[in-house]
């Protein structure tokens, strides 16, 4: 993988769950609040007995103790990414594709695998997307959705937005809320360059 790819970093991970939740409102939110709460729980009965032996550990034999508290941190780790993992398929975020760069005065696509969304449940109109630490108000607008023929996957034209006065060139991720007709929302997640 290339310095650019980052996608397997906790923090990545930290930010699409919260970008996510932003954009659900709470109709997520009391879930996802107990899932963490119930690993957090769980790690701490889990690991709490262990503190004092690695405590004892430091002082003499500071090589297992070392390897106890690796041990700790991998395990949770493996476990705080099955919660990422969970939670995000809590939230049923859908992982884009851009098609196009994003490009200030310029329109740029982005593709969703079929079957995740149908067209005909869109408000099209009210779907945004942008960067996660910027207002919606500043987000891009989507004018346009087509189907492709081959695959049944949707391609979203977004237009403008604000948040192209801050940016500046970089691959970064955008995030998507989509506006259904049932007044729900859906979230999603592509990675883009951005060229200013």
């Amino acid at each position: 993988p290339s310095d650019m790819d980052y996608r397997d970093n906790a923090w990545y991970r930290a930010m699409e769950i919260q970008a996510a939740c932003d954009i659900l409102y709470s109709e997520k939110a009391e879930r996802v609040h107990r899932m963490v709460k119930e690993f957090e729980d769980e790690q701490e009965r889990k690991f709490s007995p262990l503190d004092a032996q690695i405590e004892l550990r430091i002082r003499t034999r500071p090589d297992i103790a070392r390897a106890m508290m690796e041990g700790v941190v991998m395990t949770q780790t493996e476990e705080a990414v099955k919660l990422y993992e969970s939670i995000k398929r809590e939230l049923g975020i859908i992982t884009g594709e851009a098609l196009t760069d994003a490009v200030k005065g310029k329109n740029f696509s982005v593709r969703f695998p079929a079957g995740k969304l149908k067209i005909d449940e869109l408000e099209i109109s009210e779907c945004i997307c942008g960067p996660s630490y910027e207002s919606k108000s500043k987000w891009s607008v989507c004018k346009n959705v087509n189907v492709n023929e081959n695959d049944g996957g949707l391609a979203f034209e977004f237009e403008g937005g604000e948040w192209f006065d801050d940016a500046v060139p970089c691959l970064t991720d955008l995030y998507v809320s989509f506006a259904l007709k049932s007044g729900g929302k859906r979230a999603g997640t592509f990675r883009i360059n951005v060229r200013c």
